[in-house]
């Protein structure tokens, strides 16, 4: 359930042209990512992407960031419908946000995940649900909670955790038609409008809430197996 501080920060994010889709996700690296040591970034493009100024880092933190197609060359290329060229338990943490929609191999993808992954380390990840189809390259699926819980299950994960966002059909319609709008005081008080009345509508009709626009997942990598 999202709070006052939340909703503000939703909000303030129209003022950095952000959509409001993203704007619920940069909330998620704010409030739900943690990470240290070494680190791997699946999915990194040319490794400049805003989340890293948002999400929770620790001094020691080391960020090894890879990709299909880098732009730089200290960017490790991966196809992540193969194995990984990496060894077994490198990472203490690994990111996955925005990728899996893109990749037919999913299992795959998870799979080499846990494997790379040190035992206790975990994964976030992010994805979309109501949102535009976008190729980059391929665009190729949407998840539920269902899904995303039996796919970390079946690779091996404990202690998902799976969180929706920007919930409610007011929020995803505005998400929709917001960019049709030239100022950012008429987009920032369309946004708080659309919260604002899925918030009160939420509590007289549940269904509000099988809508939203992605959803944010976590998952540990067992100590034993």
């Amino acid at each position: 359930m999202m709070n006052w501080q939340d909703i503000k920060f939703v909000i303030s994010q129209a003022s950095a042209k952000k959509s409001l889709f993203r704007a619920f996700q940069n909330l998620e690296f704010k409030n739900r990512v943690s990470i240290s040591d070494h680190v791997i970034d699946l999915g990194a493009k040319d490794a400049t992407y805003e989340y890293h100024n948002l999400i929770n880092k620790a001094p020691n933190t080391k960020i090894t960031f890879t990709d299909l197609y880098p732009k730089k060359s200290e960017i490790l290329k991966i196809n992540f419908n193969n194995e990984f060229p990496i060894q077994t338990n490198t990472f203490n943490n690994a990111l996955l946000f925005n990728v899996l929609e893109h990749v037919w191999d999913t299992r795959n993808l998870l799979s080499e995940s846990f494997r790379i992954l040190s035992p206790g380390g975990y994964l976030f990840g992010l994805v979309p649900f109501m949102f535009r189809y976008h190729q980059d390259p391929t665009d190729y699926w949407r998840f539920t909670d269902e899904s995303l819980n039996k796919l970390l299950c079946e690779a091996g994960f404990k202690d998902i955790e799976v969180y929706s966002h920007g919930i409610g059909c007011f929020t995803v319609s505005i998400n929709t038609f917001s960019n049709l709008l030239r100022f950012k005081i008429l987009i920032s008080l369309s946004w708080l409008i659309a919260i604002l009345l899925d918030k009160i509508l939420s509590r007289f009709w549940p269904q509000n809430k099988t809508y939203f626009l992605g959803l944010f997942f976590k998952a540990r990598k067992p100590l034993t197996s």
